[in-house]
């Protein structure tokens, strides 16, 4: 009995450390087998992440880049403009045909197709009809004007060649009144020359300024006579 008893307590024996023994197999060969994953997985890791340091680094030059880049908009250069000189034409005495040629009265002025010459101012005249009346508030004033064809076109003649400006900028107005001898309408020819006087009625107070002078519809270059 004894003998049987310690035969299966070392039967026991040996089996328990026999599970023992495959336990510890078991736990080696996990261990084992977790220590080939990781070192097989470690490769890996590196790889990527040694991958990914690439990249970055390769992405780093394009990022920079455009610092690099000279800046397109500052560096173009500024728009030039060109701007012709200025030329002041001028007017009057220069004889420049863009404007009036002045003179004062007294004096002739002359243009390529015609002279005129203002020779006085009556400032206030009295008609020499009794019936002629310039209404309240006005008076008339005569302008005697000698005007010469100088071109090789005919020159119609008349008042309504005469433009009379007053000192407030306002237009005199012509009036049929006798004085003097009227300035008659007529054709003037190369060298022909016509005297007379146009009335016109001006409010008391106001005075004549200028007289423009121009008998064509054309480009002809008007003369204006400085009354004041």
């Amino acid at each position: 009995m004894k003998t049987t008893a310690r035969t299966m307590g070392l039967a026991l024996l040996a089996g328990t450390m026999t599970l023992g023994m495959s336990a510890c197999t078991q736990v080696e060969g996990g261990a084992s087998q977790a220590t080939s994953a990781a070192n097989s997985a470690a490769p890996s890791v590196a790889s990527a992440a040694s991958s990914a340091a690439g990249e970055a680094t390769s992405a780093a030059p394009n990022a920079t880049s455009p610092a690099s880049t000279p800046d397109q908009s500052s560096s173009a250069a500024a728009p030039t403009t060109s701007e012709s000189p200025s030329s002041d034409t001028g007017t009057g005495d220069s004889g420049d045909a863009s404007g009036p040629k002045t003179g004062k009265v007294g004096e002739e002025v002359k243009t390529k197709e015609m002279s005129a010459k203002v020779n006085k101012i009556a400032d206030p005249i009295t008609p020499e009809n009794d019936f002629d009346k310039p209404g309240n508030g006005n008076h008339y004033v005569a302008v005697n004007i000698t005007m010469t064809n100088l071109g090789d076109k005919n020159l119609n003649a008349g008042t309504t060649c005469l433009k009379v400006k007053l000192d407030d900028n306002t237009s005199a107005r012509e009036d049929f009144a006798s004085y003097g001898q009227r300035l008659d309408y007529g054709t003037l020819y190369k060298g022909d020359t016509t005297t007379g006087d146009v009335v016109y009625k001006v409010p008391n107070g106001k005075k004549i300024k200028t007289i423009d002078v121009k008998c064509g519809y054309g480009d002809e270059q008007a003369i204006r006579i400085q009354a004041k």
